[in-house]
C-alpha cells in the first residue's frame, strides 16, 4: 500500500512557516535572512534562498535601511546558492523600477565576484543572468572578469560577454584573442553555431563572417536579419519572465489588468505602488489578446518592444528551410 506523500518538502514547509512575517524594518529583513540561511544550512542541496527571494516580491520597495540588509543578503545568496541569480535579479529590477535605489558598488562587486568563480563552478545560467542585468543597468566589469568571460565556451554567455564589451561594460583593453579563436574553431553544424551566427548578426565579432555567409540557410537567415538574441526588451522583462516574479503574482497582475478579477480595496491600494502594473496596463490592452492564457501573455509582452509581432515571427513569414 502506497501511503500518502508530502505535498512540500520539510524544507519548505519551515522556510513558509518562517519567511511568511511581515517585513516591516531593517531588523525584520535581518531576521528573514538569518531564516533563510539557517534553513539552508539544513537542507543544502534545496533552492531555499531562490524560495526566499520568491518571496520577497510581496513588497514593492523595501526602502532605504531595509533595502540595504536586503542587499546585502542577495548578494550572499547570490554567491552561496547556484540557481538563484535569476530570482535575485528580477527582484532588484522589480524594486528598482518601483524607485528603490541599488546599491551599484555592491551589486557590480558581487557580478564580479560571480564570474571569477565561474571557472571553478561552472554556473553559466547564473553567469548569464548576471550579465545580462549588468548591461540593462550600464555595470562596467573589471579585467579579471573579462578574462574569465574570454575563456567561456558557453553560447549564451559569449554572447552576452560580447554585447557587454560593444557597449563599453568591459574594458576596452582586454583581449578578444580567446574569443576569436574559440568562434574560429566553431561549425554551424556542431554545438556552437549559436555563438558563431549571432556573433556574426549582431556585428559583434567578423571572424565566422565568410562561414555564415557561405552557408545557404545561415546565409538565408542572416539576410532576413533573423535573431535568436533580443537586445529590446520592456524593462519590465526580467520581471514577468518564468523564473522570474513567482508566476502566481505575474497571473494575478494580468488578471487584474485585463479585468478577469477585482481586486480587493486593499490590493488596489497596495498595487499603486507597483510601477510594473502601471506598465502592464498600458502594454496590455494593445498587445493581449483576451483569450491568452498568463504564460502566452508573457511571452507576447516580452516581444512588444522588438515589433507589434514576434520579430522572429514576422521574419519567418514565407520563409520556407534550405533543402525542403
Amino acid at each position: 500500500m502506497n501511503l500518502p506523500v508530502p505535498s512540500q518538502e520539510d524544507w519548505q514547509q519551515a522556510a513558509a512557516e518562517q519567511l511568511r512575517r511581515r517585513i516591516n524594518t531593517p531588523n525584520d529583513m535581518v531576521a528573514f535572512f538569518d531564516s533563510a540561511f539557517r534553513i539552508r544550512e539544513q537542507s543544502p542541496a534545496s533552492p531555499v534562498l531562490m524560495y526566499a527571494l520568491g518571496s520577497l516580491f510581496k513588497i514593492a520597495d523595501p526602502g532605504l535601511e531595509a533595502g540595504r540588509v536586503a542587499q546585502s543578503g542577495i548578494s550572499q545568496a547570490l554567491l552561496a546558492e547556484p540557481g538563484a541569480a535569476q530570482k535575485a535579479f528580477a527582484l532588484l529590477t522589480y524594486w528598482s523600477l518601483n524607485g528603490f535605489a541599488v546599491d551599484r558598488r555592491l551589486l557590480v562587486s558581487t557580478i564580479n565576484q560571480m564570474i571569477h568563480c565561474h571557472a571553478a563552478l561552472g554556473v553559466s545560467s547564473d553567469v548569464a543572468w548576471a550579465l545580462a542585468f549588468a548591461i540593462e543597468q550600464g555595470m562596467e566589469l573589471d579585467a579579471k572578469a573579462a578574462k574569465v568571460l574570454a575563456g567561456c565556451e558557453d553560447d549564451c554567455v559569449l554572447i552576452l560577454a560580447l554585447d557587454a564589451y560593444v557597449r563599453g561594460l568591459i574594458p576596452k583593453g582586454c583581449s578578444l584573442k580567446q574569443v576569436d579563436a574559440f568562434l574560429a574553431s566553431a561549425t554551424l553544424e556542431g554545438e556552437h553555431w549559436l555563438a558563431a551566427y549571432e556573433s556574426v548578426r549582431q556585428g559583434f565579432r567578423a571572424v565566422c563572417a565568410t562561414m555564415v555567409g557561405s552557408n545557404p540557410l545561415f546565409a538565408d537567415m542572416l539576410a532576413r536579419k533573423i535573431t535568436f538574441y533580443r537586445q529590446k526588451l520592456p524593462v519590465y522583462a526580467s520581471v514577468i519572465h518564468q523564473g522570474g516574479a513567482p508566476e502566481w503574482v505575474v497571473a494575478r497582475w494580468l488578471d487584474v489588468v485585463t479585468g478577469r478579477v477585482q481586486p480587493s480595496d486593499a490590493e488596489a491600494k497596495a498595487q499603486e505602488k507597483i510601477v510594473v502594473l502601471a506598465m502592464l496596463r498600458e502594454a496590455v490592452p494593445s498587445a493581449v489578446k483576451a483569450e491568452e492564457t498568463p504564460q502566452q501573455a508573457v511571452a507576447t509582452l516580452l516581444d512588444t518592444a522588438q515589433q507589434s509581432r514576434s520579430e522572429v515571427a514576422t521574419e519567418l513569414t514565407d520563409y520556407e528551410p534550405y533543402g525542403s
